[in-house]
């Protein structure tokens, strides 16, 4: 394929010029390829030597061939660059600048799922408590909710575990939230009847208006 012709229900999603890295090595001279996104397609296009002349060299690659593993689509980002896992091959492409690796990432991800950035990390979050709750037998959000004033906690490590990429990963930094909320709850529930007079019990405690007073 010499040059990209777009289909008629196809449009340009993004573009950027990239290196790619055969193999994932970076090559000894390294000359700029044309990236492009469209809603069907990630098209490559390199310069080529022929004969006495430069040209252009399309190669499209279907979105459709990602893989897909686990609700996780296999297109992977460190810094500048991305690694995209097709099924029958490998694509390792440097952006140069780790926005614009983000960008499209983004972009192809939203395109392949059909959801924003925002769905994806709630679903990421879901799927992490999901996980979590399997795990240790407890329920997140019940815990999240009876802790109190440990249910910051919980929130934070559901913070974190949102960003990460691996539900594994997810799972058990919601679970160290969790566990440490529980622990800090059940101390704090043992200082409280250590405080209560003898024979007292929480239930017989009020406000100076109940039975206990009369």
């Amino acid at each position: 394929m010499k040059s990209y012709v777009l289909n008629e229900d196809e449009v340009v999603l993004f573009r950027s010029e990239v290196i790619i890295l055969p193999g994932g090595k970076r090559p000894e001279k390294e000359e700029a390829s044309e990236l492009m996104l469209t809603n069907h397609n990630i098209v490559i296009t390199s310069k080529l030597k022929r004969l006495l002349k430069t040209v252009d060299e399309a190669t499209a690659y279907s979105l459709s061939d990602v893989k897909v593993y686990d609700e996780t689509v296999q297109i992977i980002r460190s810094k500048a660059i991305v690694s995209i896992y097709l099924k029958d091959s490998e694509i390792y492409v440097d952006f140069g600048k780790e926005k614009l690796a983000k960008e499209f990432c983004d972009k192809a991800l939203r395109t392949i799922t059909g959801f924003s950035k925002f769905v994806r990390t709630v679903k990421k979050t879901q799927k992490a408590i999901r996980e979590t709750n399997e795990a240790l037998d407890v329920d997140v959000v019940k815990i999240a909710k009876n802790v109190g004033t440990f249910a910051c906690e919980v929130v934070v490590g559901v913070g974190a575990a949102k960003g990460a990429g691996k539900g594994v990963k997810a799972a058990g930094r919601v679970a160290g939230a969790v566990l440490t909320a529980k622990k800090k709850q059940e101390e704090e529930k043992k200082k409280e009847e250590e405080a209560l007079p003898e024979g007292k019990s929480p239930a017989l405690i009020t406000d100076g208006k109940g039975e206990e007073d009369k």
